[in-house]
């Protein structure tokens, strides 16, 4: 198989979709276990040589991921794709030529619409994507130091707060301490402030 894929991309010029038929041949294959996804990148591995500015490789794994989806469901081929990377090591990379081998070209990869219905094999890469993006222009680094700061200003302020009125509760308690303390132990104090915790009797005319 490896000799075809060696003259597969000058195949392509007369005939472009000669990975849609071939993936038509090789997917029942891969379906009854015959060949596995690991065997089938070493196989086609002549593509990620290829010098065209689409690679053909990764044109070829979406005809046959999305041709195995067809002909069987969305576990089938999440299991057999999960299978195939633990036990395997199968990397959908490996169909790049290997200076393009970037989660970033997997990540828009994914999002073309020829794979879209087959992001959910690697929903890491919806989430990763989008984070490294604003990373990379400083607003994820721009939006945890503003966040920092509002929570340092509240908790300064809050602190500050907090010991004021501590310091308030405490200095009235002490005020009324010394005073309950003189109305109880001090003679003749009650009567010269009885005034103070209640009203004074009025005059009689």
């Amino acid at each position: 198989m490896e000799e075809f894929f060696q003259i597969s991309d000058d195949i392509a010029i007369d005939v472009p979709e000669v990975y849609r038929y071939t993936a038509i041949l090789f997917t029942p294959i891969v379906i009854d276990g015959g060949l596995s996804l690991s065997q089938l990148s070493t196989c086609a591995s002549p593509l990620s040589a290829s010098t065209s500015l689409k690679p053909p490789g990764p044109v070829f794994i979406s005809e046959i991921l999305n041709e195995i989806k067809s002909l069987t469901d969305t576990e089938f081929l999440s299991k057999l794709y999960q299978e195939a990377k633990s036990k395997d090591n199968f990397d959908l990379r490996q169909f790049w030529p290997t200076n393009r081998r970037s989660e970033d070209v997997l990540a828009d990869w994914f999002e073309a619409p020829a794979q879209s219905s087959l992001s959910y094999l690697e929903p890491a890469m919806k989430v990763g994507k989008p984070l490294k993006v604003s990373l990379s222009k400083n607003e994820g680094i721009q939006a945890i130091e503003t966040l920092v700061d509002v929570n340092y200003l509240f908790l300064f302020y809050f602190l500050n707060l907090r010991s004021f009125f501590l310091s308030f509760v405490l200095k009235i308690l002490n005020q009324f301490s010394l005073f309950l303390f003189c109305l109880l132990f001090i003679p003749n104090f009650k009567s010269k402030h009885i005034g103070i915790i209640g009203p004074r009797n009025p005059k009689i005319t």
